[in-house]
């Protein structure tokens, strides 16, 4: 498991690759409220999706009232998306969302896939609400995209800090194993 300071670092160095500025936080800030009232129907879109996969519906069924309660926390993520408040909080969040994910055993393409709709849906919405202003679609949009991006990087830590927690293996190891693993994989495909 990371040591805080090592999630820190981690943070600011995500946000460093995607070049997460204060412009992309004044931009998601300023859709707070634009955003805000789409947060129940992104709930709604988000978990009738959901129902339509086997895998995630069957996760989903499993308890009753599951979906309901997931779509309040799905609305409450929603809204700290376009909250303007980034810091060490913010992340914290999310990779505790990333842990119990982890924990459900909820596969980690099911994640990825689901931040790709999200995305098309506030673009969508973003391009609704801005029609004509191209500049402003495309900075928001950019914005929107870093953030989400941000996400997926710490979600993504989890999955990777779960199998390291659930082998006992040192990270080194797993990225080695990984490595030799994909290198061989590709030579095969070349050699073929």
């Amino acid at each position: 498991m990371l040591k805080p300071e090592e999630k820190e670092k981690l943070y600011e160095e995500v946000k460093a690759l995607t070049d997460f500025s204060s412009e992309d936080v004044a931009n998601l800030a300023s859709l707070s409220g634009v955003m805000n009232k789409y947060s129940e129907p992104l709930s709604d879109y988000f978990y009738s999706h959901l129902h339509r996969v086997e895998r995630t519906s069957t996760i989903l069924n499993e308890e009753p009232g599951r979906t309901e309660r997931l779509k309040a926390t799905l609305m409450q993520w929603f809204e700290n998306l376009f909250g303007g408040n980034y810091d060490m909080n913010y992340a914290k969040d999310i990779l505790r969302i990333g842990s119990v994910h982890v924990v459900k055993k909820i596969d980690q393409r099911y994640v990825l896939s689901m931040y790709g709709m999200v995305f098309k849906f506030i673009t969508s919405m973003i391009e609704k609400e801005f029609t004509g202003d191209t500049e402003k679609v495309e900075a928001l949009t950019n914005s929107v995209g870093k953030i989400l991006a941000i996400d997926m990087a710490l979600m993504m830590e989890t999955y990777i800090e779960g199998l390291v927690d659930s082998t006992g293996w040192s990270m080194t190891l797993l990225k080695n194993m990984a490595s030799q693993s994909m290198d061989s994989r590709m030579q095969k495909e070349l050699a073929s």
